[in-house]
């Protein structure tokens, strides 16, 4: 069964546009070319804008600890100064089908 990853990142004070930029060239692409993702979704809150989530599906998590420990270690340091503290996720487990 599928398992769903969301993480959720805040960006710094006017680094909204920088934050989604580098999702969308640089994280959104490794995690779709990753070995046992099923797809990923980048949304932003409407109402405070350095909000945003990632939504990933996988085959387990284990083929998302793979494909973290593939990454390389310069795309997590070009990030954190874009960020707002931390990052935080969790996993979830689709409950119906359509």
């Amino acid at each position: 069964m599928p398992i769903h990853r969301i993480g959720e990142f805040t960006a710094r004070e006017g680094q909204e546009s920088a934050l989604r930029g580098f999702f969308i060239a640089t994280v959104l692409p490794f995690i779709r070319a990753s070995a046992g993702n099923l797809g990923c979704e980048l949304l932003q809150d409407c109402e405070q804008a350095r909000r945003f989530v990632v939504i990933e599906q996988w085959e387990s998590a284990a083929a998302h600890a793979a494909s973290l420990a593939s990454a390389p270690p310069e795309a997590f340091a070009a990030v954190l100064p874009m960020l707002d503290g931390m990052p935080a996720g969790a996993w979830y487990l689709k409950q119906e089908s359509r």
